[in-house]
């Protein structure tokens, strides 16, 4: 059975958390923390929204769950990941790795999360085994 997108971005696709975190790797204009937070978005036609992701009472005018699921579907996408589905969870693998999520758009946002902090990781690696080498 196919899941289409807009039928998985009509409910909440990720913990806070990993909301956060997959704003951070994703490179969004944050500011907050995992408990709310305010992003800056921009659409494939350069326009700007606000979002919110927390206490809705505050603010709403872009849905943080459908923005976000489309760019980590997409990021996932383009790291050649495979997706699973395992009972009532999805499996998402790039490389080696294999991640899970509740959703096809949680398990993409956790595997652009595994990518970044992989990344992050070598690049510290690298700029300390330079300092140790005295550059």
């Amino acid at each position: 059975m196919q899941m289409m997108l807009s039928d998985t971005i009509r409910e909440r696709q990720c913990d806070a958390q990993t909301a956060y975190r997959f704003s951070r790797a994703a490179g969004y204009a944050l500011l907050g923390t995992e408990e709310g937070f305010v992003l800056l978005l921009e659409d494939l036609a350069d326009e700007r929204h606000v979002a919110l992701y927390g206490d809705v009472r505050i603010a709403q005018n872009v849905s943080f769950e459908v923005h976000a699921a489309e760019d980590a579907l997409a990021m996932a996408q383009s790291l050649n990941a495979e997706f699973r589905v395992v009972g009532d969870l999805v499996q998402c693998q790039v490389d080696d790795a294999i991640v899970v999520g509740g959703s096809y758009a949680e398990a993409a946002m956790k595997a652009v999360i595994y990518r970044w902090e992989q990344k992050k990781a070598v690049t510290c690696s690298n700029e300390n085994r330079g300092d140790a080498e005295g550059g």
